[in-house]
């Protein structure tokens, strides 16, 4: 079951990259539950936004993809404990470099991402 939880959650981290790298908000709305907060701290200004609000912001601004990137993300950490799990990664996009810790929850069989806090460097 262990290593199903593992596949499940690379899953989902997979849509969230593809998401993000290609501006496909319903790959997003897929990887986060409904109620998903994001907060961040960018060039150390404070950054937070509803899931709506972010995938709006997604929506409006030009993909990575678009902008020619090359696509770097990748997982460097998952643990999981019982239907809670945690997951850093790292995304090099829109000339900065993203560390995020991804908070995701199992609910009906499903892991969604809840939370999102992230950084820059």
């Amino acid at each position: 079951m262990e290593n199903q939880n593992f596949i499940e959650i690379q899953q989902v981290l997979d849509l969230y990259f593809e998401g993000i790298y290609r501006g496909d908000v319903e790959k997003l709305e897929h990887a986060f539950h409904p109620h998903a907060l994001l907060f961040g701290d960018v060039d150390q200004n404070p950054y937070f936004k509803t899931l709506k609000e972010y995938l709006e912001a997604v929506k409006n601004r030009q993909s990575p993809a678009d902008q020619g990137e090359a696509f770097d993300m990748k997982v460097y950490g998952i643990e999981v404990l019982g239907n809670l799990a945690i997951a850093k990664a790292n995304l090099c996009m829109l000339n900065y470099n993203y560390h995020d810790f991804l908070s995701l929850v199992k609910s009906g069989n499903r892991w969604k991402i809840v939370n999102k806090s992230f950084t820059n460097s």
